[in-house]
């Protein structure tokens, strides 16, 4: 029995110590949360001069936030890969451009060499008519005193020319007349003295002039020839004694001149024209005229050391393409630039598209995340200002 009181005698002096220290613990963890809570709430007095502080304080608090730190960390590599965006929207716009004006300029390149092939063929066949010898002997009157023979050479050659122009898929029509003989027709002529009208006209002196003329129009022959054609090719007929006699005329099929044209196609809202000698243009419409009466036009024709090329005309926004041929014409073509950059465009949508995307992705994850962290420490700092009022039985409950 007396042991027993010793031992609750000496446990009794113990918590009687614990018991004294108590006020004092709770009084050191009451200032240390007290400094804690009064750090982190800005607490420093009603004076003007703190409370700018505090603001200052506070301003630099939300940028050294977790919140701004972690949105930062995300915009950042953004950043740089809009910057990686643009660069590549630039390089790829040029190598567009500069790829389509290629593809393009090679285009109306063909269609010209194509035109050039087809002139030149048909300037060759007129010439083997001009020089076809049984027609020169019959103009030059070498059968004049002898009519039977005359009459069967004129047969003789009318039968020539006439399968000329049946075998000759360009050509839809002929006209040959001369100051002497029978003049031969492919068609029907209803003028009986056509060489005369025509000789005293101003075309006939344009072609004694030139020797070779193609034309989009006839001023005077359209009124007394009433077939269509494409373009037509008129030049002087000689006789034995190279001497001028008369004329041959070549009516060129319209649909072999008009398809090619129509058949091309290098982007919406382009103009392509054959712009001929005369200043007529072969194009998809008979309204206007997109070449023959602009200036761009006419200083590419005064420039005789180009034969093609390409130039951007219109302040910048048309691309113009030429192609001279031999025989006088030119193959023009007027592209707008919202075309060549079409796909350029597609391009910089795309990119902007992404941007916008990985940026809200972005600020999405970065808020999630610090919205996350700082509802944690708003929950630790609330629990540390209970701790700081003395109860020390507040537990924090933290989800890593």
């Amino acid at each position: 029995k007396n042991k027993r009181k010793i031992d609750l005698s000496g446990i009794k002096d113990k918590m009687s110590g614990i018991k004294d220290m108590v006020p004092g613990v709770k009084e050191k963890i009451a200032k240390l949360g007290g400094g804690i809570v009064q750090k982190f709430k800005g607490a420093n007095g009603p004076g003007e001069s703190e409370n700018a502080a505090a603001e200052t304080d506070f301003k630099m608090n939300k940028i050294n936030s977790i919140k701004f730190k972690l949105i930062g960390g995300f915009v950042i590599p953004l950043i740089l890969i809009i910057i990686l965006g643009v660069l590549s929207y630039s390089t790829a716009s040029k190598s567009i451009i500069a790829n389509y004006e290629e593809a393009t300029v090679s285009t109306i390149g063909k269609t010209a060499d194509y035109y050039n092939l087809m002139f030149r063929n048909i300037e060759s066949a007129s010439n083997e008519m001009i020089r076809y010898t049984d027609a020169k002997n019959y103009y030059s009157k070498m059968y004049k005193s002898d009519v039977v023979k005359e009459s069967e050479l004129y047969n003789t050659i009318n039968k020539y020319y006439q399968s000329s122009v049946i075998s000759n898929e360009s050509v839809s029509n002929l006209y040959l007349m001369c100051n002497y003989g029978k003049p031969i027709y492919s068609t029907t002529v209803n003028e009986t003295a056509l060489f005369d009208v025509f000789d005293a006209s101003e075309e006939a002196a344009y072609v004694n002039e030139n020797k070779l003329v193609w034309r989009t129009s006839r001023p005077f022959l359209d009124e007394h020839l009433k077939y269509e054609y494409g373009v037509c090719l008129e030049r002087q007929f000689y006789s034995n004694s190279t001497k001028a006699c008369g004329y041959l005329i070549l009516d060129i099929e319209k649909d072999i001149i008009y398809q090619p044209i129509l058949d091309l196609n290098i982007g919406e809202g382009s103009k392509i024209a054959l712009v001929a000698p005369d200043g007529g243009e072969i194009s998809d419409t008979e309204d206007e005229l997109y070449f023959a009466d602009k200036d761009f036009f006419a200083e590419v024709m005064a420039d005789n050391e180009n034969m093609s090329g390409y130039t951007y005309v219109n302040d910048g926004e048309e691309l113009f393409i030429y192609s001279k041929l031999e025989s006088g014409f030119t193959m023009c073509a007027l592209v707008p630039k919202s075309i060549i950059t079409t796909q350029a465009s597609g391009i910089l949508t795309t990119t902007i598209i992404f941007v916008i995307l990985a940026f809200v992705i972005a600020l999405g994850i970065g808020g999630f995340l610090s919205l996350k962290i700082d509802s944690s420490i708003q929950t630790i700092m609330q629990k540390v200002g209970v701790v700081a009022e003395g109860d020390l039985t507040t537990k924090v409950d933290v989800n890593s």
